[in-house]
């Protein structure tokens, strides 16, 4: 009777222990999922001004050369 209890104790640590992984493997995958959405908005956000600062640099240079 002992081996069986030993037995189940085991497999309930197991179980328990698989449990805190997949938990982790989970919390893992949600801390990448931000991760990757602030870089995608820094790339877009550094985008967009690269933009803006090129038409106005454009602006600028065609106003200096028509005087």
């Amino acid at each position: 009777m002992t081996d069986d209890t030993d037995l189940y104790r085991a497999l309930g640590r197991m179980e328990s222990k698989m449990d805190q992984i997949m938990m982790a493997h989970h919390n893992h995958g949600t801390r990448i999922d931000v991760l990757e959405r602030a870089k995608t908005w820094v790339i877009g956000t550094a985008s967009a001004f690269a933009f803006m600062i090129s038409i106005a640099y454009e602006y600028i240079k065609s106003s200096f050369n028509h005087n």
